[in-house]
């Protein structure tokens, strides 16, 4: 598979003007574009299943995307709309999490924390309303699905390895990870699947 079939998506959210970032990426099939993907994800993800499970006080700002071959490729929505309930909201920390469970042993699950959660569906840190759990289901399976463009692309959720590099004039050295930047580079998993913890969870990184 070539590093130019794969899509970086970073979902920009804010809480009072701070940002919350969650960024997934996709392996594209078809004819596949940032646009297309962002517009998928805004359509299928975010409006159907994302917003509906997080409270007013969440923004969503914007869905941005970029192929990780082609620089030219790249595309930013703007959304600018609030989280579906009306409610006493949980501190913006406290967040729902999902792992993304990797189809290979080399890769490292994924994870995403989702804030946003409404003080009435949990008694002691662990969600109790049925209904809720229902909705968080509900996305949970989403965010193991294919989204589908506008013509015949496809974007399959995968787990892409991070590469490790020295940080450029750091002293002492400091070691850091990024994206690959070549097919050499390139090492991805499919999902295995997605699991829910009802237990709610601390967000320790916006840009998970």
């Amino acid at each position: 598979m070539a590093i130019g079939d794969m899509y970086v998506l970073d979902l920009k959210q804010s809480f009072l003007g701070q940002p919350l970032h969650n960024i997934f990426t996709y392996e594209a099939s078809g004819t596949a574009s940032s646009f297309a993907l962002c517009q998928a994800f805004i359509d299928q993800v975010l409006t159907a299943v994302l917003r509906p499970i997080q409270c007013s006080q969440i923004v969503s700002v914007s869905v941005a995307a970029y192929n990780l071959g082609i620089p030219e490729d790249i595309f930013e929505i703007t959304v600018g709309a609030n989280g579906g309930i009306t409610a006493e909201m949980l501190p913006v920390f406290n967040a729902i999490n999902f792992t993304f469970k990797s189809g290979s042993r080399g890769i490292r699950p994924g994870s995403k924390r989702i804030a946003g959660i409404p003080e009435t569906v949990q008694i002691d840190g662990t969600i109790n309303d049925a209904s809720y759990i229902t909705a968080l289901n509900a996305l949970r399976v989403q965010f193991g699905e294919d989204l589908e463009g506008g013509d015949t692309d496809v974007y399959t959720p995968v787990i892409i390895k991070r590469v490790k590099y020295d940080v450029p004039d750091s002293d002492p050295v400091r070691e850091a990870y990024r994206f690959p930047e070549t097919d050499e580079e390139l090492v991805f998993a499919n999902f295995l699947n997605v699991l829910l913890n009802t237990k709610v969870s601390s967000q320790v990184s916006r840009k998970n």
